[in-house]
């Protein structure tokens, strides 16, 4: 009887001390089932401000408000439209000027984007937040108007000039592929490559 009572005691203990570790437990569960919560609803904000700050980089090259693109930029930021690829916030800065203007600069036969359009249906938009909270990496799907200088001598390319059309235009699929630093004035793009897909 001593020895059935010893279990009963022994089972009642574990039996108790379950719950008591039980309770400890869901305790520290429910704090760490918090810590997620607040984790993402701070990755949702930053999520939001990088789609902010897409949007702002591309409402003020659409409005030709070059130096306030330019502006977004991280100081030593990188940036790919084509060729060349560029790296400085001047250097940007005369790259999305070149853009912008109606007429190449040059006779070279690359390509300059003239504006940028949004598809209806941004699926395949994706944003991540890096861990330490201080760096995040995007895609956002969008077609450049590709403005290539015509390189023809036929007549109809010469009559074409004449009339002021100096390149040929056609919408491309593409997209971007951009890299953003939280600097101490807040959140900029660090690395913008766009390219055809």
């Amino acid at each position: 009887m001593s020895n059935d009572q010893g279990k009963t005691s022994r089972r009642a203990f574990f039996l108790n001390g379950g719950a008591v570790l039980g309770a400890g437990l869901a305790a520290t569960g429910t704090a760490l089932a918090a810590a997620p919560v607040a984790a993402s609803a701070g990755d949702a904000a930053i999520r939001e401000t990088i789609r902010a700050l897409h949007a702002r980089f591309l409402r003020h090259l659409s409005s030709g408000e070059i130096a306030a693109a330019a502006a977004l930029f991280a100081p030593d930021a990188r940036l790919e439209l084509g060729a060349p690829v560029v790296r400085g916030a001047r250097a940007i800065r005369r790259l999305l000027e070149a853009n912008a203007t109606t007429a190449p600069a040059s006779d070279d036969t690359a390509a300059r984007h003239g504006a940028y359009r949004v598809p209806g249906a941004a699926a395949d938009d994706a944003i991540t937040v890096h861990a330490d909270g201080a760096a995040a990496s995007a895609t956002f799907g969008a077609e450049a108007e590709l403005c290539v200088p015509l390189a023809a001598t036929c007549t109809v390319a010469q009559m074409a000039r004449l009339q002021g059309n100096v390149e040929s235009r056609h919408w491309q699929p593409g997209r971007f592929d951009v890299r953003y630093a939280k600097l101490p004035d807040g959140w900029k793009i660090a690395d913008l490559r766009w390219s055809a897909t």
